[in-house]
């Protein structure tokens, strides 16, 4: 049976791409190769990845294939959710289909025309999803008006009402339009507080501790624990910005990222000649994107907040699928929020997740992965997250809260002494930190390092030029800590390559060699 004869009638609903973003799918499956692989039930059905599936036709390759268990329309539903190139009415009425009222999508209004349309006509619904028409067309398809014939024109002029009787009219005119304000108001905040519940469920509790097993043999139990963080990924760096000749673009970032998976992947396998390793341990450290908390970040981002953080969404999203390939038998992800991320002029201790981009993307993949049993999330509204790997206390922090305005101890001295304060509160065993693009590992506490690399801004702080680093350790079940390994997450000549073929889209007028002195 070809892959294309049996797809699922939901997923045939919506639209092919064509054209200039047909032609990039085919270039990037050409490049880097298939990331995601095409979804089908065990029974054969194409549930996602049609046009995946044509690409790779296209370019002659076998596509990659994974089978998915449980529901197929909550799972078509679910994936076609995040697709950019989805209109507004189309996500309202994959909400509706999956009974998720999202008022930050679109209106109470909007929503109750799509509910009314699918129960009328499950079709036109579908039509919406196709991209054929709209919502508000499907409405009035389904329940079109009533002609009304014209009233014949009044044989006598209508004598003009006196003004206090029109005040009136306006003025209940106005209440009636008042209440209706109120009752929806109402309605979304009953909604948001459903959201915030359905959060707390997924994300707000704290994670089961990692116990031992009764393996038996002469192996030890270990969990890896894989350190994420300060990304910035829509930062532009040019390779003549510092120099140490860092380069960092989307292209860049992108690599950089699927590099950092693949090397967990790779320690862990390279591991397992000595431990039993059965978990991992993913901290999402915050600093994802850069966000335009500067003016100076509106300048270098080459997206802006919103889709800075959608883009960063789909690629950890890739990444954790790409881990559940292995046979983990829990991945654990505690989330922390970075300063970047924040929407407010400054950082609020208490409220900070009510302000900040990266806890809407750590919900989002809560969310994303909440059927998948061996995935577990801990985003909850605080700065910091704790878990228990076979009774050694972890304690993780984006580390924006240790003061350090330079000196000559360097930074481990007001990481001492936050280290010091916060252990008053809850005596942990280590504690993990970003923020300072620095890697450090003093055993106790270790530091992340970056994925953006030495940039200007690291330059002007006079920081340790280091290369794009991040770090993956491993917790023996017996003697804690034991095996700090740097992930190298760049690649000078890759990059290089990248730069001259997408630099003519970041370079302005000027131009390095500009500067220097005639012969």
């Amino acid at each position: 049976m070809k892959l294309d004869e049996n797809v699922h009638p939901l997923a045939a609903t919506f639209p092919l791409i064509e054209g200039p973003e047909f032609d990039a799918l085919v270039a990037s499956i050409r490049e880097h190769g298939q990331k995601e692989p095409i979804a089908m039930s065990p029974d054969g059905v194409l549930l996602d990845g049609r046009n995946r599936l044509r690409a790779c036709r296209e370019l002659g390759i076998a596509p990659r294939i994974k089978i998915v268990e449980g529901d197929p329309e909550a799972y078509i539903l679910a994936t076609n959710m995040t697709r950019r190139h989805m209109s507004t009415d189309q996500r309202i009425v994959i909400n509706v289909m999956r009974g998720v009222r999202d008022l930050s999508i679109g209106s109470s209004r909007m929503y109750d025309k799509a509910e009314q349309v699918f129960r009328a006509d499950p079709d036109r619904a579908r039509e919406v999803l196709a991209g054929e028409r709209g919502i508000v067309s499907a409405h009035n398809r389904c329940f079109p008006r009533p002609h009304r014939p014209r009233k014949p024109a009044a044989a006598s002029v209508e004598p003009v009402k006196p003004k206090e009787l029109v005040d009136l009219e306006k003025a209940r005119a106005s209440k009636r339009e008042s209440e209706r304000k109120t009752r929806d108001l109402i309605q979304e905040l009953a909604n948001a507080q459903d959201v915030k519940q359905l959060f707390l469920e997924l994300s707000g509790r704290p994670l089961p501790p990692i116990g031992k097993r009764e393996l038996g043999g002469s192996k030890r139990d270990a969990t890896a624990i894989a350190l994420l963080s300060d990304v910035h990924c829509e930062t532009l760096v040019r390779p003549y910005d510092t120099p140490t000749g860092n380069t960092y673009t989307l292209e860049i970032a992108r690599m950089r990222l699927q590099r950092f998976f693949d090397s967990v992947l790779w320690n862990v396998k390279h591991n397992e000649s000595a431990f039993h390793i059965r978990d991992l341990v993913l901290w999402l450290g915050g600093d994802m994107h850069t966000n335009h908390l500067h003016e100076e970040n509106v300048e270098t981002a080459q997206l802006g907040p919103a889709a800075s953080i959608m883009w960063i969404h789909d690629v950890i999203a890739a990444g954790i699928r790409q881990l559940l390939e292995h046979p983990f038998e829990r991945i654990d992800i505690p989330c922390s929020n970075g300063n970047h991320g924040r929407t407010t002029k400054t950082m609020r201790a208490a409220t900070s997740a009510d302000h900040s981009w990266e806890w809407v993307m750590y919900q989002s993949l809560a969310l994303l992965f909440k059927d998948e049993p061996r995935v577990r999330f801990l985003a909850d509204r605080t700065a910091h997250q704790y878990h228990d790997v076979y009774g050694f206390k972890l304690h993780f922090h984006h580390g924006h809260e240790v003061r350090y305005g330079g000196g000559v101890g360097g930074v481990t001295i007001p990481l001492n002494k936050a280290v010091a304060g916060w252990d008053r509160a809850r005596l942990c065993d280590y504690h993990f930190f970003g923020h300072f693009h620095t890697l450090i590992d003093l055993d106790r506490f270790a530091v992340n390092g970056s994925v953006i690399g030495y940039d200007p801004y690291a330059m002007s702080l006079k920081a340790d030029p280091q290369e794009p680093l991040q770090l993956f350790n491993l917790i023996d079940s017996e003697r804690g800590k034991c095996i700090m390994t740097k992930l190298w997450v760049g690649d000078r000549s890759k990059e290089r390559e990248i730069w001259e073929k997408v630099k003519f889209k970041y370079e302005g007028e000027w131009r390095p060699e500009l500067d220097q002195p005639e012969a």
